[in-house]
């Protein structure tokens, strides 16, 4: 496998193979708990490994497929999208989850195009929807940082 020099899809789905490797060892140390009551391990683990195959079949698939590196707006989005996705595991612990994803989704949402309030309103139901499926339904703990979930 060789990294195509003006493929942005390749670079990026590099960072986040290794990004997902990250989350994997990091949800290794946690507990995993049973199927009754799933431990903290459980979430990022899935996610990151989701997050690992689609890279992987990213950084397979032919030279056809390359995608050229993008050019001013489109590149600005790139990086922005990235820093805030490479930030977002720093800052649940100090924010913790429910304003880290909100700060999230919203920016990334108004980055891709998305107006403000509409931003703004999907960063808080994609909270809203999390903390019911995964906190109230399956009982995952969150990162309780500033407003305690």
């Amino acid at each position: 496998m060789k990294l195509r020099q003006q493929s942005v899809s390749d670079w990026v789905a590099l960072g986040q193979l290794i990004v997902a490797c990250v989350f994997m060892a990091g949800a290794a140390q946690m507990s995993f708990g049973s199927l009754q009551k799933p431990g903290p391990a459980v979430t990022p683990f899935i996610f990151a490994s989701i997050l690992a195959i689609c890279s992987v079949l990213t950084l397979l698939k032919g030279p056809k497929d390359a995608e050229p590196m993008p050019r001013g707006e489109a590149r600005r989005t790139v990086i922005v999208v990235s820093a805030l996705a490479l930030s977002y595991p720093v800052a649940l612990p100090w924010l913790g989850f429910s304003i880290s994803t909100v700060v999230l989704v919203g920016l990334v949402a108004y980055s891709l195009k998305m107006p403000r309030h509409q931003a703004l309103l999907l960063a808080i139901i994609s909270v809203g929807i999390s903390y019911l499926l995964f906190h109230l339904l399956l009982g995952v703990p969150f990162p309780g940082g500033l407003v305690g979930f």
